[in-house]
């Protein structure tokens, strides 16, 4: 966890959750690619020797085109597998990359802040990047989607069309408060949300203020302005940094909760 000198500290590597959905995506591809060639040579051979044996050499090579025949409509179905596989890991490896290029950004604020990167909530996704200093608490969402962003009361416009990345982010930040309160009791700072965007263009905050949208080279000063308001002295942040690295290292505990059946359900 060590750092050069005037760098905040950084928790754990960026863009990890999302390498590993890629791997995931080229993995199966590969898997189904080969497992619908194996099954289609065999088919192909048993075919083509069960008929021959058992009809004569006509029905045999009739056996065979047909066989042929499923198996390059098999191949089309197996490359259209293949191409959105190819096409998901794509954009998992691009959300990485931009995960790890705002973390980058995130280590210029000064050494009494902490960037966690990485933290699992809930099975199926993680948050980003948390950063916790003197100026309060920031769950930030990282999007590499490129594109206008315009912040609206209610919501977020990508290109003019409504998109979930706002209130995926308030969701966000909602259950990292609600972890934090069950760590430290009602001593628990507003968590705000916030929407990276470090590839587009934007215009205005969106759900009412509820969520930050931030270029990268706008990241820091909204977090910490040269002269904002400190809203944490050094006890509650590291409280709120030592309940984080517990849940950073127990995240498979903390998000794989057993089901507790009501009475009468």
């Amino acid at each position: 966890m060590g750092k050069p000198l005037g760098m905040a500290i950084r928790h754990g590597l960026a863009g990890q959750f999302a390498k590993n959905e890629a791997r995931k995506r080229t993995q199966w591809s590969f898997l189904v690619f080969s497992f619908a060639h194996l099954i289609g040579i065999a088919a192909a051979c048993f075919a083509c020797g069960f008929f021959w044996s058992q009809w004569g050499q006509l029905f045999g090579l009739l056996a065979l085109v047909l066989v042929a025949g499923a198996l390059w409509c098999i191949r089309q179905w197996v490359d259209g597998l293949f191409e959105a596989g190819a096409r998901e890991r794509i954009k998992y490896l691009r959300g990485g990359q931009s995960e790890a290029y705002v973390a980058w950004v995130l280590e210029d604020l000064e050494d009494d802040w902490h960037v966690f990167n990485g933290i699992k909530l809930e099975a199926g996704s993680d948050v980003d990047h948390v950063v916790v200093g003197p100026g309060g608490v920031y769950c930030i969402s990282t999007k590499s989607a490129r594109g206008w962003f315009v912040g609206t009361p209610d919501g977020l416009l990508h290109n003019q069309h409504s998109s979930p990345f706002a209130r995926d982010a308030v969701r966000q930040a909602a259950n990292l408060g609600e972890r934090l309160k069950a760590a430290l009791g009602a001593d628990v700072p507003w968590v705000q949300a916030v929407l990276a965007l470090p590839f587009g263009y934007i215009d205005a905050d969106a759900c009412g203020g509820r969520v930050w949208l931030a270029h990268a080279d706008s990241l820091i000063r909204r977090i910490a302005p040269e002269r904002g308001t400190r809203k944490l002295d050094k006890a509650q942040v590291t409280r709120i940094v030592r309940v984080l690295e517990m849940i950073a290292e127990t995240a498979a505990e903390i998000y794989r909760r057993p089901v507790v059946e009501r009475a009468g359900g």
